[in-house]
């Protein structure tokens, strides 16, 4: 008797298994892909050529259109840009850039010391324009830094 209680449990076993239920779901994929108009500006975000004291205390220079002010150690700032940036391929503005397009910060590197100097406060003049704040650290290395950051601007 035990030897078939033991049959008939290992056949209720198989036939579970092969009535296993299976469950299913359908996924839906989805992509928005925008297309970016490319932006022009009339150059760079150029802080010129900046000539500091030796052994300098923190300082800033800030670009406002196309005069600069600058606080702490700097004794001269040549040959500065703000830069103009224009929407359309036809050179009509079609949208303005707001302050919400710009990064907060941008980090500038030294081509020959690999320092660091940041770039900050940016703003915007005419709904085209660029303005920003150079930090310059104290005892800064003489080099010339760069970077770069990316404008997007969405609208409808």
């Amino acid at each position: 008797m035990r030897k078939y209680f033991l049959l008939s449990a290992v056949a209720l076993l198989v036939a579970n298994n092969a009535f296993a239920t299976t469950d299913y779901a359908e996924v839906t994929a989805k992509a928005t892909i925008q297309i970016a108009n490319k932006i022009e500006c009339t150059g760079d975000l150029d802080f010129g050529t900046i000539v500091m004291k030796a052994n300098n205390d923190a300082s800033t220079v800030s670009i406002d259109i196309s005069e600069y002010h600058s606080t702490g150690d700097v004794l001269s700032v040549v040959d500065i840009n703000s830069p103009d940036c224009i929407f359309g391929d036809d050179g009509v503005n079609y949208v303005n850039i707001e302050e919400s397009d710009l990064p907060t910060s941008v980090t500038l590197t030294g081509e020959q010391s690999g320092k660091t100097v940041s770039v900050t406060d940016f703003e915007v003049y005419d709904g085209t324009g660029l303005n920003a704040t150079l930090n310059i650290p104290a005892n800064v290395t003489a080099d010339t830094y760069v970077g770069t950051f990316t404008l997007a601007v969405a609208y409808e």
